[in-house]
């Protein structure tokens, strides 16, 4: 789900859809496609109109989606959060019980300066940091085949070491996975798991699975102590 929309309508071709009402238990219906559930402020609002709320209004509207969507079952809720430390991050790290964040950024100085102090508020917040995805790793070039690194690089791994959490993945810039996103056909749904322009997207699922598998597994085991 996404506080904000369009995004998941769209990668998701359900643009246009709207949330329904389940009047039996008084919450809103999630919407379906390729076999997930799906919720956005995308669905609450007519397409191309902004969500213009200040930030009390905001934050608690993004809790009630959250809390109060007829939800089925669920193997993982994604929450894609906006970047930075604002009302609504903060609100949604305080008020929901969250088993553990993904941190996305691209590896220019610029956008490793915002991330830090995201992840400096989700340290001081106690939600645990299941580590970090570079976007936007590199450009691969649809005719050649060949790499280029146009944001730079390092930046991700460096900030990983300072944090002491994993590197999820990389994802890589190319044009087809642009147009599909666009068209509401993702990569993932289109191509199989090994093709190249899917699998970061598959590792990377799995990547988290694995750290949120591990943590359970830690905390399964509660404290150590020793004896000098």
């Amino acid at each position: 789900m996404d506080m904000y929309g369009p995004s998941i309508p769209r990668l998701m071709n359900l643009v246009g859809h709207r949330a329904q009402a389940d009047q039996a238990n008084k919450k809103i219906l999630p919407v379906r496609n390729y076999g997930l559930q799906a919720m956005s402020m995308g669905f609450c609002m007519e397409e191309g109109k902004s969500a213009i709320f200040r930030g009390p209004i905001l934050s608690a509207g993004a809790t009630q989606l959250i809390q109060e969507t007829s939800w089925e079952e669920l193997d993982i809720l994604v929450i894609d959060m906006p970047p930075g430390t604002g009302d609504l991050p903060l609100t949604v790290a305080q008020r929901v019980s969250l088993d553990g964040a993904v941190v996305v950024s691209t590896p220019q100085q610029v956008a490793i300066a915002d991330t830090v102090k995201g992840m400096d508020m989700l340290r001081t917040l106690n939600v645990p940091i299941l580590g970090m995805v570079e976007n936007m790793s590199h450009w691969i070039c649809s005719k050649c085949g060949n790499e280029e690194k146009l944001f730079g690089e390092g930046g991700v791994d460096t900030t990983c070491k300072d944090f002491n959490v994993p590197l999820l993945g990389r994802i890589p810039f190319h044009p087809d996975v642009l147009m599909s996103s666009d068209d509401g056909t993702p990569v993932t749904i289109t191509r199989d798991p090994d093709d190249p322009l899917a699998k970061p997207y598959f590792d990377l699922a799995q990547a988290v699975l694995d750290e949120l598998s591990r943590k359970k597994q830690e905390e399964n085991l509660g404290p150590r102590i020793t004896m000098d």
